[in-house]
């Protein structure tokens, strides 16, 4: 059967040996490596997949260089579903750590498997047998073969194969359920009897069998049936059959049986929600996962962020109960209240607790026990004793915070997936699942609305600045009928007097501010200070930050301790060692501490923190990668503090804070608006010390740099040295020198940069080591740019001796393709490819643009050298694609020199050719390009890997210079 794809994508097979469809038509893909690696990918699709369970996946012993393997692999594969689609291909993502495939919905059959199997189930409980046998034939016939075939004799793939395996069963289960129902009883005989005795020990396939024979008037071979399945239960595992069974026997030995025994046990119906169910696929199939191996399953996560629906989906298709405690006040009555949603009537004076265990002791059920976080000791209780007295049920629990029962295994609920960053047209926002809610809900609001690249920006802005909860996005959308996109999104600053929802919702889900009010009111007072306090923090903190935060309220173990039950809470996510508050929990926080009148104290607490963390001195300036990162994790700290104490007017923190801004060096497209924050503070009135003001002078020339403003850059650096030099702060005059120096060879005054580098020198004596490797970097640029090969080589070679500390990978990245360069000339592309490869896996698109561009600007002059002009086109397009860039005019030097190579290319190729190559390096991702050009130069002989049939070198042997 076809898998239902858009006919434009790539579609998968896992239900036997990999199969790859592109539109609509199979495909081959790669070769077995790459099959075994997209069926790795494929067991977590839209996830981001870790190298080191990939490295699992794939190896039974990982090799040392599993990442390096992993990243030629990924490069490889992208290349031959490249070569499928005749076109870039998206798809397959790089991200920090890892790798994710994006599947589409309904493109891979295993997920359309479980749908059908889930959509025949709710069919046999709806009384439609006929129709529940056709779904479950449908989801059986989509099996090829053992699931996972290229994968399946390696041990990270086994829990995923044997879930597949597990739900086939269940799936010939019911349909041979239904069609019993049908009275298809004598077709059926010869089918479950192959069926046996390749499953001996199913008891459920024995007891269908047993039906089908005393159904067809064959009593005395289901009596036999019987004891043949207990023998072999016996025998293989030393156990009687189990009830079920042995009273199906009870009822066939009766004399009164009548011709269609049944064995009747409680059935729960769930509700059937009035809306679609958007976005969680994956959360549905992990918490069904999770229900396979854990009798006690907790979904955790803030108000709204959808745990009851998502409860409700995770039941469908199977018995199950919801047992709803948001209501509930007095935990004495929660037995009661599980009771009556079973339909366990009281029974005098018999505790109704034992009633349903009693109820419950041999079913294969689901309790759904929802909104357990103000009743967590009796909810508790009554997990352990309904799971201790009924060996066959499961509880599923939505809860704020964890039950703390042995044996439970958590599911924390984060928002959903928010579009990317940039998302500015209806097909990148609409990828997200975040916006395809709110668009849904808000069509039903407003008929006339629709997603276009008008409203995406709006609609995706809305849905990141509501933190992806899926409550808060409904509400929002509920309000398209009143105002535009445009509009909603300007004024979600009020969000709890503008987000109000249903009359007919429970009272703590009407409105966003309702919900906030039910999480805080459960807190104690310690905890509702330190989560008002907390919500100064914009973005990530460290707990060392919310200990001198809070110094004022408690001691920092105390501090630590709370902020470990806010974590528990979901009112604070823990993400890599950091802390981070949703933005609508923060709204709240700081609500209340102007309620409390403590928001000026707590935001001045904030901003004397953020200048400490600004004067530390692992923060000296952009030699030490460490002070990079250390901004880049603060970043939004850093603003806000600034912002904070630029209204107070207190200028001297706000351009403390604002100098300190200028590390901050992964997103280039915010130089313009960190420049005028700086310009703001020098300007903005009030008294600064010298020291500060040189250092924002400093900053000033970095950024005006990164503008291409030489001009700018030049008074401000030279103002600053002044200053510096007068201090005696040769660490940063050295470091200003180098950042006019830097600003003039990537502009193309080589001689005036070699002119500061020569004023720069007499200070670097006693620098410190990341400084000095600072200043060292540009000068082996100046000698590359120079044509001295040896020396640039030799001042790489030193910078990377000095930091032996890995922690400035850019740094470290800028100099060894400093170094590549320099040794293609001096030794070949062969011998110079190895230093190139070592930079490329360094570069990920993330972190200085000039790398990015520096990379593919020198891997052009490989191509150039290996007679590759077509992939020497690519690169030079994509370079020049950067250049365009804010920050992209710090290689200006370079644009001489393409422009000869174009000329030259284009009259070598033919306009057509070179036109369409162009397109491809304008508009094909970079970390594409990139995996790209890793590949073609990792051939153990590069020369004769190229030498054949390609044209020979045309142009001199030269640097990237001009």
């Amino acid at each position: 059967m076809a898998l239902a794809i858009d006919v434009m994508g790539f579609g998968y097979g896992v239900l036997g040996p990999l199969e790859v469809r592109y539109a609509d038509a199979p495909v081959p893909v790669g070769r077995p490596r790459h099959r075994a690696l997209l069926a790795a990918l494929l067991i977590r699709p839209n996830t981001v997949v870790s190298t080191g369970l990939l490295a699992q996946m794939l190896w039974e012993e990982t090799p040392a260089r599993a990442t390096e393997l992993l990243y030629g692999r990924i490069a490889e594969l992208r290349r031959a579903m490249r070569e499928v689609a005749g076109r870039p291909v998206p798809d397959l993502e790089t991200h920090e750590g890892g790798y994710l495939l994006r599947v589409a919905d309904g493109a891979l059959d295993g997920q359309r498997f479980e749908r059908l199997v889930e959509a025949g189930s709710r069919a046999a409980q709806a009384g439609d047998h006929r129709r529940a046998a056709r779904l479950q034939r449908e989801a059986l016939a989509l099996w090829r073969g053992p699931a996972l075939a290229e994968v399946a004799d390696l041990p990270g793939a086994e829990a995923e194969i044997a879930r597949l395996q597990e739900l086939r069963m269940r799936a010939v289960e019911a349909r041979v359920d239904a069609d019993l129902a049908e009275g298809r009883h004598h077709e059926l005989i010869g089918e479950l009897v192959a069926l046996v005795a390749e499953h001996p020990l199913n008891e459920r396939l024995w007891g269908q069998l047993m039906l089908a024979r005393h159904r067809s008037g064959r009593l005395g071979e289901a009596l036999a049936t019987f004891d043949t399945a207990r023998r072999e239960l016996v025998e293989r595992l030393g156990t009687e059959p189990g009830e079920h069974l042995q009273r199906l026997h009870l009822q066939l030995l009766r004399p009164d049986l009548e011709s269609t025994p049944d064995v009747p046990v409680p059935v729960g119906v769930l509700p059937r929600p009035l809306t679609t169910f958007v976005g969680r696929d994956s959360e549905v199939a992990t918490v069904r996962r999770l229900l396979r191996t854990h009798r006690l399953v907790t979904v955790t996560g803030v108000g709204g962020a959808g745990k009851s629906r998502l409860a409700v989906e995770a039941g469908a298709g199977r018995a199950a109960w919801l047992v709803e405690l948001a209501a509930v006040t007095q935990p004495d009555l929660l037995a009661d209240v599980v009771a009556d949603a079973l339909g366990v009537p009281p029974h005098g004076t018999r505790p109704r607790l034992d009633a349903v265990a009693e109820h419950l002791r041999d079913v294969d059920g689901l309790l759904i026990l929802d909104n357990c976080e103000h009743l967590l000791d009796s909810t508790a209780g009554l997990a352990e004793r309904m799971l201790a007295g009924c060996p066959r049920l499961r509880i599923l629990a939505t809860s704020r915070e964890r039950l703390g029962v042995t044996g439970e295994a958590l599911l924390p609920l984060p928002g959903l997936a928010m579009p990317e960053a940039g998302a500015a047209t209806a097909e990148s926002a609409g990828r997200s699942s975040a916006v395809r809610l709110f668009v849904e809900r808000a069509t039903a609001t407003s008929p006339g609305f629709a997603l276009t690249d008008r409203t995406a920006t709006a609609v995706a802005a809305i849905c990141r600045d509501l933190d992806g909860l899926p409550l808060a996005i409904e509400l929002a959308a509920a309000r398209a009928n009143a105002f535009t996109s445009d509009e909603l999104a300007a004024r979600l600053g009020d969000r709890f007097h503008l987000l109000r929802g249903s009359r007919t919702a429970e009272p703590r889900h009407r409105t966003l501010h309702a919900v906030m009010d039910w999480s805080y009111q459960l807190l104690n007072d310690d905890e509702r200070r330190l989560f008002a306090r907390l919500s100064v923090f914009s973005g990530r903190f460290e707990l060392s930050w919310a200990e001198k935060l809070a110094a004022d309220l408690h001691p920092p173990a105390t501090t630590a301790a709370i902020v470990a039950a806010l974590v528990d809470k979901s009112l604070l996510n823990q993400e890599s060692g950091r802390y981070r508050m949703l933005e609508t929990l923060r709204a709240y926080g700081t609500e209340q501490l102007a309620e409390h009148g403590d928001l000026d104290h707590a935001r001045d607490r904030h901003a004397a923190l953020v200048v400490a963390i600004a004067d530390d001195p692992r923060q000296q300036l952009e030699g030490d990668g460490t002070a990079a990162q250390l901004v880049g994790a603060t970043i939004e700290q850093f603003r806000t503090a600034m912002d904070w104490s630029a209204d107070r007017g207190d200028a001297q923190t706000a351009q403390r804070i604002a100098e300190a801004l200028t590390l901050h060096r992964h997103e280039p497209g915010e130089h313009a608006v960190r420049r005028r924050s700086l310009q703001s503070t020098l300007h903005g009135g009030g008294d600064i010390s010298p020291a500060v003001r040189a250092r924002t002078l400093s900053g000033l020339t970095l950024l005006a740099t990164h503008q291409g403003d030489l001009e700018a850059a030049t008074a401000a650096g030279e103002e600053a040295a002044a200053l510096f030099q007068e201090a005696g702060d040769m660490d940063r005059y050295a470091i200003v020198l180098r950042r006019l120096a830097f600003a003039e060879i990537f502009c193309g005054s080589l001689n005036r940069a070699d002119a500061l580098l020569i004023r720069a020198q007499p200070a670097t004596a006693n620098l410190k080591p990341a400084v000095r490797a600072a200043v060292l970097a540009e000068r082996a640029l100046m000698a590359l740019l120079l044509t001295d090969f040896d020396q640039a080589a030799r001042l790489s070679d030193e910078v990377h001796e000095i930091l032996r500390d890995p922690d400035d990978a850019d740094l470290l990245t800028y100099t060894t393709l400093i170094r590549a360069e320099a040794t293609r000339n001096l030794s070949g592309p062969a011998v110079g490819a190895e230093c190139l490869r070592v930079a490329l896996r360094r570069i990920d698109g993330a972190g200085w643009l000039w790398n990015t561009a520096l990379g593919l600007q020198v891997a052009s002059r490989f191509f150039d050298d290996l007679g590759l002009p077509r992939q020497e086109i690519v690169m030079l397009s994509a370079v020049h694609e950067l250049l365009q860039r804010p920050g992209g005019a710090l290689l200006r030097w370079a644009e001489g020199h393409n422009r000869k190579r174009f000329a030259w290319l284009r009259e070598t190729l033919g306009a057509a050719q070179f036109e369409a190559l162009v397109w491809e390096g304008r508009t094909r991702p970079v970390i594409d390009l990139l995996d790209e050009v890793y590949r073609q130069l990792s051939p153990p002989d590069l020369h004769t890997t190229y030498s054949h049939g390609q044209p020979a070198r045309r142009s001199p042997p030269e640097a990237v210079s001009p």
